[in-house]
């Protein structure tokens, strides 16, 4: 068993790989209560063109998703619910636009809840009629989305920004795209994906790092897997434009609400490494739109704004300035907020109060067992491994550079959307 050691924050992370090329991550802290025990696959709702071997599958959207409903069946008449009940766990499970992990939290009986985790993930029971049960209850779903005004104008948005990305689709898909899967879909897509070699394990908690080595060795010693190819996902070509610079819907909602998005081709940035990136775009955005960015003040001052949000989120091949606010004044808003582009200043107290206040909150993450089990995912799914420098990533930023990486925030590829009241 190999332990990284994240430095500067006296924590480490066991790592082991099973004989079947499961990757588990474990970290013990004997002064917490319980386990947060995830079991992850690299497999999402933007995942739906792929190639393994010379065959290629075409699955409608929102498959990722189906497949983590329909998944819980163990036969018939049980669940993995039931299973979990019977040992204390408590279950759940989720589905991103980029993997999907199965979870359990457990104060006691870590062995039995563990095994049901590995036991119900592992053994698939699809069957036509429990597929089109599912389908009734995921149409609801999907319907029950459909009807958040707030939530859907996040798509809207999306599809104004995005040509061709799945990032465009909700990710349980829309009533038509599950009333199209099949039980061939959800198969190709279990036997392609869900192999241990393509998937990991974090445990996080009051836990013996070798009895969970020893208990999933033992467990998937007694399971038939077939030899591992990895699928190819099948990429497209996204345009650099955005759809449509601006838009104005009608909507069923009590305050009305404007997006603002910038879409930067991650090109720009390519003198920067992906972390550091990541870590300057965070701050960047932290400084000048965040809580209790001037920006912000400024504007709930003015009683322009009731709602005020802000984020970088990494696409394939962009990076995009998403900004949200509940405001009955947009127009004002987009003023502000492009007179702040335009006339960027990266003050050096805000940045060092800023990067002491994140380094504080690297500290504060391992008094979590959730936080930690989050973290070590997004570094497996965005890294492909557990980033153990975090804290001298950040100890060593340079407002020089971050000055550099705001000079490539440009606003040619801007997109606006005004949601507002449907007049009554």
């Amino acid at each position: 068993m190999k332990e990284i050691v994240i430095k500067g924050l006296d924590e480490k992370i066991y790592e082991h790989e099973t004989p079947e090329g499961l990757k588990i991550y474990i970290w013990q802290n004997t002064k917490l209560k319980g386990s947060y025990m995830t079991l992850s696959v690299p497999y999402g709702s933007i995942h739906t063109h792929f190639k393994v071997n010379n065959k290629t599958y075409k699955v409608p959207n929102g498959t990722a998703h189906f497949l983590e409903h329909i998944k819980f069946n163990v036969d018939k008449n049980t669940t993995a619910h039931d299973l979990f009940k019977a040992c204390g766990g408590e279950p759940n499970a989720f589905t991103t636009y980029k993997f999907t992990s199965y979870i359990v939290y457990a104060l006691d009986n870590t062995k039995e809840n563990l095994e049901v985790l590995l036991d119900y993930v592992y053994t698939p029971y699809f069957t036509k009629s429990i597929v089109a049960k599912e389908k009734g209850i995921i149409v609801e779903e999907a319907n029950s989305a459909m009807d958040d005004a707030y939530a859907m104008s996040y798509f809207d948005f999306q599809r104004q920004i995005f040509h061709k990305y799945n990032y465009r689709n909700l990710i349980t898909g829309e009533p038509n795209d599950i009333n199209s899967i099949t039980i061939d879909d959800v198969t190709n897509v279990f036997n392609s994906f869900y192999h241990p070699a393509n998937m990991f394990l974090v445990v996080t908690g009051n836990v013996n790092p070798y009895e969970i080595v020893k208990i999933t060795e033992e467990n998937l010693s007694q399971k038939e897997f077939k030899e591992f190819v990895k699928p190819k996902i099948i990429s497209v070509k996204e345009e650099k434009s955005v759809v449509k610079k601006h838009q104005e819907l009608e909507k069923d909602i009590t305050a009305a609400e404007f997006k603002y998005a910038l879409k930067i081709p991650r090109s720009k940035f390519k003198k920067f490494n992906d972390k550091e990136l990541r870590v300057y775009l965070y701050l960047f955005n932290q400084i000048n739109f965040g809580m209790t960015s001037n920006l912000k003040e400024t504007l709930r001052e003015k009683e322009l704004i009731t709602n005020f949000n802000s984020s970088f989120n990494f696409t394939d091949d962009y990076v995009i300035l998403n900004i949200s606010s509940l405001t009955d004044y947009p127009k004002e808003v987009e003023k502000a907020i492009d007179e702040k582009l335009q006339n960027l200043e990266i003050p050096e107290k805000d940045f060092n109060r800023k990067r002491k206040a994140e380094i504080a909150n690297l500290i504060l993450r391992y008094e979590n067992i959730t936080d930690v089990n989050e973290s070590i995912q997004n570094n497996l799914i965005i890294y492909g491994k557990v980033i153990d420098n975090v804290k001298e990533i950040y100890e060593n930023l340079s407002i020089t550079k971050m000055e550099e990486i705001a000079k490539l925030i440009t606003m040619e590829n801007k997109a606006t959307l005004i949601i507002k009241p449907i007049k009554k």
